[in-house]
C-alpha cells in the first residue's frame, strides 16, 4: 500500500489495520426544522434602495443575495453524530482537525506541497454504509471554522442523496439539474445556510443517466471552473462508493484529492485494495478509519468512532 499517500496520522492506523488482516465558527444550534426561502437580490435591492444602489453593489454581493437560503436543524444533526458548536465531543473535533489539515495544505500549496486541482476533494468509500456522508458533513463544518477559508459541499451521490437528506435540502434543485438544464446557472442551485462560510449544492432531481452526466463535458467544465474561480474555497464532493457506482470513478478523475473512508472491523482489506485499484495513483489519496474504537498510545482515535449509518 506504499504506492499512495495517506492523510496525516490516519496512515498509521491503516498500516495497523492492514497488518491485522481485518480487513468562522458555527451558530447556536436550532431545534427548528429546515426551512428554505428564495431570496431575489435584484427585487429586494430595487424596492429598498433603488436601481442606483443595485448597480453600485459588487457582483459578489448580488451573487449572495440570489442564493436560496436554508436554516439547518442542528439539534437533528447533533443527534446523528454531527459535531455542532455546542458538542462535547472534543476528541472528535480534534480528529477532524487532523483530517482537514493535510487536505488544506495540499489544496493551497502550504508546506511546499502542490497538488493540481487540490481544492477539489472527493470523499468516498469502498461500499455503502462506511460513513462517507457522515465524514463529508463533519469535515465541511470543520473547514467552515477556518478563519480564511470557505467550503462548498456538493452532494454527488445522486442515487442515495445522503448529504442532501441529512441537511434537509433533498427537495431542492441541484447538481443534476445544473448539468442537464442549460438555462440554469450556479446561482439557481447553490444553497446558502446559517453557517457563514459554508455553501451547499444538493444532488438535485433523479436522473436516468447519472453516470453519463458525471462523464459529460458539462461536468468537466464545471469542476474546472470551480477549481480556478474559487481559489480560497475547498470544494468537497460527497461521492458514491467506488465499488457500487461507476460515476464515482469518473468523478475521481476530475478532482485533485480523494479521501477514502474505511469502516473499522467491517470493511475487508480486499475491498479497500479493490477500491484503491480504481483510482489514479498520481492523485493525493488519503484514508480515514471510521468507527474505530481502539486508542493509540497518544490517546487519540485514528478516525471518528461513532456508529453511524450513511
Amino acid at each position: 500500500m506504499s504506492s499512495f499517500e495517506r492523510v496525516g496520522s490516519f496512515g498509521k492506523a491503516m498500516d495497523k489495520y492492514f497488518r491485522s488482516g481485518d480487513g468562522g465558527g458555527l451558530p447556536n444550534p436550532s431545534s427548528k426544522p429546515p426551512t428554505a426561502t428564495a431570496e431575489s437580490g435584484a427585487t429586494q435591492a430595487c424596492e429598498e434602495h433603488g436601481v442606483e444602489m443595485l448597480l453600485s453593489e459588487t457582483e459578489e454581493t448580488i451573487h449572495k443575495k440570489k442564493l436560496t437560503r436554508v436554516t439547518l436543524d442542528f439539534a437533528r444533526l447533533k443527534s446523528q453524530g454531527i459535531v455542532t458548536s455546542d458538542s462535547l465531543h472534543h476528541q472528535t473535533i480534534e480528529e477532524y482537525r487532523d483530517i482537514k489539515r493535510p487536505l488544506l495544505q495540499n489544496a493551497f500549496g502550504q508546506g511546499g506541497i502542490s497538488v493540481n486541482n487540490g481544492n477539489l476533494v472527493m470523499v468516498t468509500s469502498a461500499v455503502a454504509g462506511e460513513g462517507k456522508t457522515f465524514t463529508s458533513v463533519n469535515l465541511s463544518l470543520s473547514i467552515a471554522r477556518e478563519l480564511d477559508r470557505t467550503v462548498l459541499l456538493i452532494d454527488a451521490d445522486v442515487t442515495r442523496q445522503g448529504a442532501s437528506r441529512m441537511l434537509g435540502i433533498d427537495h431542492h434543485s441541484g447538481l443534476t439539474d445544473l448539468l442537464s438544464n442549460p438555462t440554469l446557472g450556479a446561482n439557481d442551485v447553490l444553497v446558502s445556510c446559517d453557517v457563514p462560510k459554508l455553501k451547499l449544492l444538493p444532488a438535485g432531481q433523479g436522473h436516468p443517466n447519472v453516470a453519463e452526466l458525471m462523464a459529460s463535458e458539462n461536468m468537466r467544465h464545471l469542476t474546472e471552473e470551480m477549481a480556478k474561480r474559487y481559489g480560497d474555497r475547498l470544494i468537497l464532493f460527497d461521492a458514491p462508493p467506488l465499488l457500487a457506482a461507476s460515476e464515482a470513478r469518473v468523478l475521481a478523475g476530475l478532482v485533485g484529492q480523494i479521501l477514502l473512508v474505511v469502516e473499522a472491523e467491517s470493511t475487508t482489506q480486499f475491498m479497500v485494495q479493490e477500491a484503491v485499484s480504481k483510482l489514479d495513483k498520481s492523485k493525493a489519496i488519503g484514508l480515514v478509519l471510521n468507527k474505530s474504537r481502539q486508542r493509540t498510545s497518544s490517546n487519540y482515535f485514528y478516525g471518528p468512532h461513532q456508529s453511524v449509518v450513511e
